[in-house]
């Protein structure tokens, strides 16, 4: 009999369309709560990303969020993400301490699902 061997999953969390400043405060977030990586994409691109991805969490500034809700709420929930919804830029340390609390609940939801 073959033994099957567990791969470990690096988590991911994905930016859709955010500014270098908000870019380097999820890098950052992502690193405290999960020791995972961040990638980026546009609007355009995202659901063919997201879907190759399969990241724990998805941060959307608010105005873009504002634009199709239903359809982001959607994409996060054919991958099993949470949804993260954020100003850009982060306004001040109390706004990044929440996206970090965010990250950490949104990975402690995906591990849960992973098993």
């Amino acid at each position: 009999m073959q033994s099957t061997k567990r791969t470990r999953v690096m988590p991911v969390v994905v930016l859709v369309s955010g500014s270098p400043e908000l870019l380097a405060t999820c890098q950052k977030s992502a690193a405290m709560a999960a020791a995972a990586r961040v990638e980026t994409c546009t609007l355009e691109g995202a659901a063919t990303k997201i879907a190759t991805w399969r990241p724990f969490a998805i941060v959307v500034p608010d105005p873009l969020y504002e634009f199709d809700p239903n359809e982001f709420q959607a994409l996060a929930g054919d991958v099993g993400a949470t949804l993260v919804t954020v100003t850009d830029p982060l306004p001040d340390d109390r706004a990044r301490s929440a996206l970090v609390s965010a990250l950490k609940d949104a990975l402690q939801s995906w591990r849960k699902s992973q098993h």
